[in-house]
């Protein structure tokens, strides 16, 4: 607990440096690492730490044909059975899963908060709901989170064949991303700038 304090100290006083430190490149690897490092190393945390541990024992023991004669795309998420199946033939671990998991959505998350002129505000914002229960509890939503922020940030650029794309991805790990397709389809109706212009809405909409 004093861990996730300390991070969010550090987040409010960088928010408040802002100005001072817009510049230093550096000092947002550094937090994008450690957030990593923490997400994905954590060991029996979350609620649904029981669930992605059934997931990876799934996949123990078996080939890569029943591996897909198992599936059921409507009822599984293949994106994230796969990614379990592939560290646990690499000798992994659950916690290789959750390392990508979190580096996935870090990713995503820290590319995001770029497009915003006071990126650690947006990060301490994000904080408390998207990093501590989401990426900490909820490892096929974060990978989709990740992914979907990745897509936003690539559509504020007019690459549209990239967010589609990413898009898409994340709906093998989450199927609530083809909310955010239909959105995006809809709001072409009314304005090509409805992301732009939505961007803190679009955050907390999973």
């Amino acid at each position: 607990m004093e861990v996730y304090w300390a991070i969010f100290i550090i987040l409010s006083s960088l928010s408040l440096l802002e100005n001072i430190i817009k510049k230093n490149n550096q000092l947002y690897i550094i937090l994008f690492i450690i957030l990593i490092f923490i997400s994905g190393f954590r060991y029996n945390v979350g609620g649904d730490w029981s669930t992605y541990q059934n997931y990876f024992n799934f996949s123990n023991n078996i080939s890569l044909k029943d591996f897909y004669q198992n599936l059921n795309f409507i009822s599984h998420d293949i994106g994230y059975l796969f990614l379990n199946y592939i560290s646990n033939k690499l000798s992994l671990t659950i916690i290789g899963v959750n390392l990508i998991a979190a580096l996935i959505f870090c990713y995503g998350l820290f590319k995001y908060c770029l497009l915003f002129e006071r990126k650690y505000l947006a990060l301490l914002i994000s904080f408390p709901y998207l990093y501590l229960v989401v990426s900490m509890g909820y490892s096929r939503q974060s990978i989709a989170i990740g992914l979907t922020l990745l897509a936003i940030e690539k559509l504020s650029k007019d690459k549209e064949n990239w967010f589609l794309s990413i898009l898409l991805i994340s709906f093998l790990f989450h199927k609530s991303s083809i909310i955010l397709l239909l959105a995006y389809f809809i709001s072409m109706l009314f304005s090509r700038t409805f992301f732009e212009n939505n961007k803190i809405r679009i955050i907390f909409s999973f």
